[in-house]
């Protein structure tokens, strides 16, 4: 099997999605994989050892298995959707709005999930959920926040800089 075109091969694909019964980041591989014309079928289990079995390293739903082939996590699965089926592109073919629209995901992301992880948790209680939250995961949070936001300007004059060279690089 080739690894493009996969809604135009011959040859059947067996495209399955692995997820939990409520998880929303599923949902975004689900649209991508309609929007691509892809049949899929979807595998249920709130198990944490079906998610140890078909993510063994990320241990997270969703996951999507394409010819035998794994891949977790919402956003690599899209990336590899698109380059096992090019057409129609999930994302734009301009660079800097392909990019806007990558952070724009990570940062919806990353703000849904305080509240999903909120409502979950009162909804559907687990195990663990009223455990405190681990400072070092705290910490590793800050750091990807810091590191995404880069250093803020400190005087008028380097928010000034940045500012045209921002502008200068849209021209």
């Amino acid at each position: 099997m080739s690894d493009v075109g996969l809604a135009a091969s011959n040859k059947p694909t067996s495209i399955w999605l692995y997820t939990r019964s409520r998880n929303p980041y599923s949902e975004r591989v689900v649209a991508g994989l309609a929007l691509k014309g892809l049949e899929f079928e979807r595998v249920i289990s709130d198990d944490p050892d079906d998610a140890a079995r078909w993510s063994p390293i990320a241990r997270t739903f969703p996951v999507l298995e394409i010819a035998g082939r794994r891949r977790a996590d919402s956003a690599v699965i899209l990336e590899w959707l698109d380059e096992l089926e090019p057409a129609p592109a999930l994302l734009s073919a301009v660079p800097k709005t392909a990019a806007a629209q990558k952070q724009l995901a990570e940062w919806s992301n990353d703000s849904f999930a305080f509240y999903w992880n909120r409502w979950r948790a009162a909804r559907y209680p687990q195990p663990g959920d009223d455990q405190p939250v681990d400072d070092s995961l705290l910490a590793k949070v800050l750091d990807r926040v810091g590191r995404r936001l880069g250093r803020q300007p400190r005087t008028r004059a380097e928010a000034r800089e940045l500012e045209i060279m921002g502008s200068s690089s849209t021209a």
